[in-house]
């Protein structure tokens, strides 16, 4: 076992005391609108919780990812965030959380749940690559060939391109090597095609994988019921 293993149970601890303390704390409570009931509190408190990481098998993965998806999900249900709000979600929100998370697996070395390594496009995380390269969709004069390009220097501050820089300053490696299916990307033809595929990648390698959702809390928020 890791030698981090009391350090980050240790962690874990906090970051559940403290997601209790913010999520069903008083200060939180009287914010809102309208009173949360006892099993919506449950729901938004093992979402949070779940984000960061499992403190018994010491990984993160992308079934941890999903969950702080799906505690921004509740929020949204429950009015604390505005649907007109969801680009700032993505890209502050979600932006600090991926980088949170990387510190986190970085510093007490978590092993990535269920990765695919060289064959995935992270050890770790998804949806920057999917959310990042809908924006290049939308705001973007560079193409997906730049990928492969080194240095990569391009659009600094999108979480697509962040996400490659990333993960070959972890790997140490060109992307060619280390990441081949992410460097194989470079070969769409556009970001619309590169959105589509990697949502389709995204539902067959998460959403619709029994060992990702088999851990997943389905609750009074967020329910499975048959469409």
């Amino acid at each position: 076992m890791s030698t981090f293993s009391v350090p980050y149970r240790v962690m874990f601890f906090h970051v559940k005391i403290a997601s209790i303390d913010q999520v069903c704390g008083s200060d939180f409570i009287k914010g809102l609108s309208f009173p949360i009931e006892e099993a919506t509190k449950v729901d938004i408190t093992a979402y949070l919780q779940n984000s960061f990481g499992s403190p018994a098998r010491l990984d993160y993965g992308t079934g941890h990812e999903l969950n702080f998806i799906a505690f921004l999900c509740c929020l949204e249900l429950l009015s604390v965030l505005d649907l007109r709000d969801r680009s700032k979600v993505a890209l502050k929100i979600f932006v600090r959380y991926t980088g949170l998370t990387r510190t986190i697996q970085q510093y007490f070395r978590l092993e990535p749940a269920g990765s695919l390594g060289a064959w995935g496009l992270d050890d770790y995380c998804f949806i920057p690559f999917l959310w990042g390269s809908a924006q290049l969709q939308i705001h973007s004069s560079s193409a997906p060939n730049l990928i492969i390009a080194d240095p990569l220097v391009v659009e600094e501050g999108n979480m697509f391109f962040d996400s490659c820089r990333y993960v070959k300053l972890v790997k140490g490696g060109p992307l060619e090597v280390v990441s081949p299916t992410l460097a194989s990307l470079s070969t769409v033809k556009s970001w619309k095609q590169m959105t589509e595929g990697l949502f389709k990648m995204y539902c067959g390698e998460c959403i619709n994988k029994f060992q990702v959702m088999q851990h997943f809390h389905f609750g009074t928020l967020l329910n499975l019921r048959k469409a």
